[in-house]
C-alpha cells in the first residue's frame, strides 16, 4: 500500500493506538467509543477495507487497460469507414454525422471543453 490519502491516515491511527497502549491503565477514558478495544476494532475494520479498496481498484484498472486493448482495432476500423464514406457521394450532412461517431469511438471532444465562467468576489 501506499503512504498517501487513506493508508497514511491509518498508519497515522494506528499510532495513536500505540501511545494509547503505552500508556497502559492510566489511559481510561469514560467515552465507549474511545476506549482502546473500540479503536482496535476500528482500524481492523478500517484497514480491511482500505485493502479491499486497493484490491478493487486495481482490478477496475486491468478492466480498463483490457477493454483499451480489446477495443484499439474498432477505432482504426472507424477510421477506415469514415474514409470509404468520403469516397462516396455521400452528403455532408451524413459525412459529419459519421464523423461524430467516429469522435465518439476515438473518445475525443467535437471542440474544447467549455470554459467555467469567472466568479465575481
Amino acid at each position: 500500500m501506499s503512504e498517501t490519502g487513506h493508508s497514511k491516515n491509518i498508519i497515522s491511527f494506528d499510532k495513536v493506538i500505540t501511545v494509547c497502549e503505552s500508556w497502559g491503565s492510566a489511559y481510561n477514558p469514560s467515552k465507549a467509543s474511545i476506549k482502546l478495544a473500540k479503536l482496535k476494532s476500528q482500524h481492523t475494520d478500517v484497514d480491511a477495507d482500505n485493502t479491499l479498496y486497493a484490491t478493487k481498484a486495481r482490478t477496475n484498472g486491468d478492466d480498463k487497460n483490457l477493454r483499451k486493448t480489446e477495443f484499439a482495432p474498432v477505432k482504426k476500423l472507424g477510421t477506415k469507414v469514415l474514409n470509404a464514406l468520403k469516397a462516396t457521394d455521400a452528403s455532408d450532412a451524413t459525412i459529419a454525422d459519421a464523423e461524430g461517431f467516429v469522435r465518439k469511438l476515438r473518445g475525443e471532444r467535437a471542440g474544447d471543453p467549455p470554459k467555467k465562467a469567472a466568479t465575481e468576489s
